[in-house]
């Protein structure tokens, strides 16, 4: 947890930066609600790897932390990139009824995305909420 989130955001070697944020988004919880904060400012970092990583992470904390992690989550959504979709998808579905926000965003994709991968995760994101 707090190791973590100090990595995710001291580290100046890029590659490590993103691990931390990676395994922030898989173990962190409620539990970690106030340190979540100091991820705030990856949100706008100029990677976009990092900001998707830093809003997965968001996601995983929840609460207050979803709408400052909205923009960026709706930008991956967004992303040319089939796996980002998905992977975006994904989150809004791990949301559930507090991923409605983005259902325009979900049925934008759905209407337009191509991967069978994607479609399937908006539709069952969708349904989640």
């Amino acid at each position: 947890g707090p190791a973590l989130i100090a990595m995710a955001t001291r580290e100046p070697d890029l590659v490590v930066r993103k691990a931390a944020l990676a395994a922030l988004a898989s173990v962190a919880g409620k539990g970690h609600d106030d340190a979540a904060k100091s991820l705030h400012p990856l949100l706008d970092d100029k990677d976009p790897e990092t900001a998707r990583a830093a809003a997965f992470a968001l996601v995983a904390v929840g609460g207050k932390h979803l709408e400052k992690a909205m923009p960026a989550l709706r930008a991956a959504l967004a992303d040319d990139d089939p796996d980002i979709q998905a992977m975006a998808a994904a989150a809004f579905f791990s949301l559930g009824k507090d991923g409605q926000l983005a259902v325009s965003d979900l049925a934008a994709v759905l209407g337009k995305a191509s991967d069978p991968k994607v479609r399937s995760l908006c539709v069952i994101s969708l349904g989640s909420m």
